[in-house]
């Protein structure tokens, strides 16, 4: 990774990628949010806001490789016509560069993380959550089995396996404390029995190696709902 990103940065890199004007001033400091990715917002009054996300990279200098996902799933609705009526569903992303992995979207003050606006409110309309899951199934449904999309998921999908295995394995063998507050009594059963059976590791690498991708299943779902609530 060549550049590492910053409040202090942030608007040089737009402006080196023309996504916004010379002239362009933020009307407020550059807010940086923590996350599974690096965050910067980017606020304007005058022209549009921005959110741009960079990976994090691990300890061999390798990335997660979600932005990557996230810049396809934009590309699939840009190139294909039977997708429209998926646009409307997604935030809307204006760069990806892959060397830096970073990825650039239209920041609305309006939005607002999924998880922080159940936080804040324990006692929200059930809507929310059928929005979400309507608005999941229009895209799984927009995609399922269709020969090109499908085509295009395998070869991506491909490559991302043969890097290295996947984040959730990863996470399987590199337990921390926080699991105990973050998964339920019936779940850590497994993990006690993943930790005691080596031949579950390896039967669920053999799971994985088998997989065919076949309709999108954006991350940026949580993205669905912050449009959307009032």
């Amino acid at each position: 990774m060549k550049l590492i990103l910053s409040a202090h940065n942030v608007v040089d890199f737009l402006k080196e990628q023309k996504i916004c004007p010379p002239d362009f001033q933020p009307t407020v400091p550059v807010i940086c949010k923590e996350s599974r990715n690096f965050n910067l917002v980017v606020q304007s009054k005058d022209s549009p806001s921005f959110l741009v996300k960079q990976s994090r990279v691990d300890s061999q200098g390798r990335t997660s490789g979600m932005l990557a996902w996230e810049w396809l799933v934009q590309k699939f609705v840009n190139d294909f016509s039977d997708l429209e009526l998926v646009q409307p569903l997604i935030s809307e992303l204006l760069l990806f560069d892959p060397s830096n992995s970073v990825l650039v979207s239209v920041f609305y003050d309006s939005y607002i993380p999924l998880d922080e606006y159940y936080k804040n409110n324990p006692n929200y309309h059930p809507q929310i959550a059928q929005m979400i899951g309507a608005n999941l199934a229009q895209i799984h449904s927009s995609t399922y089995h269709k020969h090109k999309i499908k085509n295009l998921l395998g070869q991506h999908f491909d490559l991302e396996r043969a890097k290295r295995p996947p984040r959730f394995i990863r996470k399987l063998n590199n337990l921390s404390p926080n699991l105990f507050s973050e998964i339920c009594p019936d779940g850590l059963e497994f993990y006690k029995l993943y930790q005691r059976f080596p031949s579950l590791n390896q039967a669920i690498l053999d799971l994985y190696s088998h997989v065919q991708p076949s309709c999108l299943t954006p991350s940026g779902a949580t993205i669905v709902a912050r449009k959307q609530i009032k």
